[in-house]
């Protein structure tokens, strides 16, 4: 009989970082997400796309890869609803841009147990990659993670510099 934890470790490495994880035109310039039918419409012809490596316990960004896209930001069909929360904040800590996420080092899954009864497992990953699609912001200076599932505004999970690109 296979671990049911070795089973969702596998299909996690598996599934990489998939569209899911993936960040768009979900957010909103300037404001906190006030209702999961919040959409932006970005007239830029320009986007940043980038795959970021999270280590939520260390509270540590990496940049993997960073790109402009020569598009628009994609719309959302149905928003996102994440108990996770990207933020671009300006020099002086204002939030600029804001989306949400999913949770992307929560591991689920079901599987039969020695019973043959369905039973979930739930599992954290130390380290996760996200895929972030971000406005081109002239005056932005920190992208920041925020797990907003947390009481308040929310708890800081990592933040690093906004990638200067050509």
């Amino acid at each position: 009989m296979l671990n049911p934890k070795a089973i969702c470790v596998c299909a996690i490495l598996v599934a990489g970082c998939s569209g899911k994880t993936e960040l768009a035109g979900e957010g909103v310039p300037g404001k906190q997400p006030s209702s999961p039918t919040t959409t932006t419409t970005s007239t830029t012809a320009k986007h940043l796309l980038m795959v970021v490596q999270v280590e939520p316990d260390a509270h540590k960004l990496t940049v993997l890869s960073a790109r402009n896209v020569e598009l628009p930001l994609p719309k959302r069909r149905v928003p996102e609803r994440g108990e996770w929360r990207a933020e671009v904040l300006g020099a002086d800590g204002a939030v600029l841009y804001t989306a949400e996420l999913p949770d992307a080092a929560a591991l689920r899954g079901e599987f039969p147990g020695p019973d043959g009864q369905i039973q979930g497992v739930h599992l954290r990953a130390s380290t996760t990659a996200v895929t972030l699609r971000l406005p081109l912001l002239p005056a932005a200076t920190t992208v920041r993670l925020v797990d907003a599932s947390a009481p308040g505004a929310g708890v800081e999970i990592a933040r690093m510099a906004y990638p200067v690109m050509p």
